[in-house]
This record gives C-alpha cells, structure tokens and sequence, in this order.
C-alpha cells in the first residue's frame, strides 16, 4: 500500500513539474492577450498577436486549470482568476440569440475572394454563378461584396449581371486603388432602394478601406450603408497551413514560416491602426443611423473592435446572433473577422454565418428595421 502511495505522489510530482511552468506560460499569454485591446498596434503590434490567439490561449488555459484542480494544485487559483480576469473577452465571441426573429429588411455581407473560391471550389469557371445561386433566393434588400474581382474583363457588365441575377436594382462599385494595383479589385453594394448619397472612405494608406452609401429605404427614413475592408494578413497558403493541426509541432514547418508569419501579422496589425483611426473620423462625421459591415481581419479580442465598440456601435453578432460565428474558411477555425457593425437607432432581427464553400470567408446577414 505505502509502494503505491509512494508510486501516485512521485506520478503527481511529475506533472506538476510539468504543468506548472506550462500554466504560468499560457496564463502570462493568457492576460497579454486580453491586454492587447487596450494598446493600439502602431505602438505595440507584437501584443496584438496575442490578441489574435486569445480563444485558443483561453482554451488550453482552462485545460491545465482542470488538471491542476485534479492535482490540488494551489497555482490552480492564480490561473483560475487570470480566467475570471479574461472572460468577459470571451463573450465578444460567444452569442446566444437563438429566439432573434427575422425583420423586414435584410443585409448580407459576403468578402467573395475575387470570385476563385476556396479548396474545393478554387478557381471554379462560374463562382459567379454559385455565389448568385446562394444569394438570390434568401431576397436580400442589400448586399456587400468586398474582394469583387471582374471576371469578363468588363467592371459594367460583370455588376450589370449580378444585379440583375439577384434582383437588385441599384449599384455603386470603387476600387482599392486609384492608382496601381488591380483595377477591378474592389466594393460594391447593390441595393433595392435608391442611393441619395455615396463616397469612397480614404486612408492614409492611400488606399480606399470601403465606401459608402446614403441609402432611401422608407419615406424620410435613410440609413448609411458602409463596405467597409481593412488590410489583410496576407498570408500565403503554406503559411496558413501552419494553423491546421498537427503542423504547429512540427518543428521544420515552423522554422520554414514561423519567422515570416510574425512579420505580416505585426505589419498588419499596425497598418489597421492607422485605418482604424481613418475609419473613426468617417464615422464621427454624421449623426445617421449607420450599418458598417464588411471584412475587418480582426478579432473580437482586438484593437479594432474594441475602437469600435468604444463609438458605440453594437457586433451584430453579440446583438442578434447565436453561437461561436467564426466568419474565416480557412484552416484557423476560430477566427470571426467579418461584422455587422449597428448604431442603437437600428432594431436588429436576427444574425446569421453561412457556411457555404465559395470563398476564404463566409457571408454574414443581418436583418433589421429603422426607428423612424
């Protein structure tokens, strides 16, 4: 009896020389990571990549907190109240609106990846078409693409055909770029009701992070419709391999793109910082009712939420949706970067991510109604 006794506390010694130095790790990673929405990029971009882990930083902390609660570990109490400390970021990713009831107008979202689709769809002749099957029958009162990519050749005929194949009536399209890059990369918005106003919302970037439109939908009623697409991580494929699993182990793989992985995000995160800030003038500009959607490449646990959750405008997704509402196709499974932004004087229905296999993002709809 003493044999075994002796044989569990050596067995519990063991791990927790393993696992304490494992919990202080993640539990130090753990509160930079909820940190990194208080302190912009610009100044401090390698805590915002943090930031970007934090769900899976909040989960494996949780884990080593059960095994230390297992082994009567007293660590186990600094953990759980860096846990405590960190859960209400975790609720900017978590909804439960289950009962939300649709209104009557609705809004769809979609970052279309220049119509070449995703994995088993990528480079599809007529996406186009796949992507019009899927929205035309749901009767969207509006639509945002970001990532619209011409495929005749032709900007005119290519929005001409989408507007007509999903039944709406009026269009406005802008490029990224005035000068340089690919012309017919851009926004568009299509609509059911007419336009009174529309613009393009420069950077200091010196490229158009979205555009926006002024939009008639009752008798004196106008909402502001903003597209909206800050720059991406740009990450190639065998980069973002290194997110599936397994392939964080593997020690080759990590020093082949480890180091260049890190450099984009942190240049990333500092390029959004100052779109950020350009986007902030935009929208303190007017006093409108404003839906600002579109592909933000941040996460809840990020700078650029938390700026846009400091003017007040509500995650359609914590207000009207339901469940995790990861938006990324790809190989990072946790990751919800495109939003539904709403100012209080909209009334939203109910949220929705589609899973459909069209593109590295998936669309985000939201219906809603205006206080008149």
């Amino acid at each position: 009896m003493k044999r075994n006794n002796k044989f569990f506390k050596f067995l519990r010694n063991a791990f927790l020389t393993l696992i304490h130095p494992i919990g202080f790790l993640l539990g130090i990673s753990l509160l930079i990571a909820t940190g990194a929405k208080y302190l912009t990029p610009a100044q401090a971009d390698a805590i915002a990549v943090f930031g970007l882990f934090f769900p899976l930083l909040y989960s494996l902390s949780l884990l080593s907190l059960l095994v230390m609660t297992i082994l009567r570990s007293k660590f186990g109490y600094v953990l759980l109240v860096i846990l405590l400390f960190a859960t209400p970021t975790l609720t900017r990713y978590v909804s439960f609106n289950a009962k939300a009831k649709e209104k009557e107008i609705k809004l769809l979202s979609y970052n279309v990846h220049g119509f070449n689709g995703f994995d088993k769809t990528k480079n599809h002749p007529d996406i186009q078409n796949k992507i019009i099957e899927f929205i035309a029958p749901q009767h969207f009162d509006l639509v945002c693409l970001q990532e619209f990519r011409s495929w005749s050749g032709s900007i005119p005929n290519d929005v001409a055909f989408l507007a007509q194949n999903m039944g709406l009536k009026y269009t406005y399209f802008e490029g990224y770029w005035k000068r340089g890059g690919i012309q017919s990369d851009g926004f568009l918005i299509l609509s059911n009701f007419p336009f009174l106003n529309k613009g393009v919302i420069l950077s200091e970037t010196r490229r158009n992070i979205g555009v926006y439109a002024d939009i008639l939908i009752a008798t004196d009623v106008i909402v502001r419709v903003a597209n909206i697409h800050l720059v991406s991580f740009s990450l190639v494929q065998g980069e973002i391999n290194l997110f599936s699993e397994g392939a964080m182990l593997e020690m080759e793989t990590i020093k082949l793109h480890g180091k260049n992985i890190f450099g984009k995000l942190r240049n990333s995160f500092k390029v959004r910082a100052t779109e950020i800030t350009d986007l902030k003038k935009f929208l303190s500009s007017d006093d409108i009712p404003m839906l600002i959607c579109g592909d933000f490449n941040d996460t809840p646990a990020s700078y650029i939420f938390e700026q846009m959750n400091k003017m007040s405008y509500i995650d359609s997704h914590l207000s009207a949706g339901n469940g995790f509402g990861a938006t990324y196709a790809g190989k990072i499974p946790w990751l919800r970067i495109d939003y539904i932004f709403h100012s209080d004087d909209i009334y939203p229905g109910k949220s929705k991510v589609y899973k459909i296999p069209y593109s590295d993002h998936f669309p985000v709809s939201l219906s809603f109604s205006v206080k008149p």
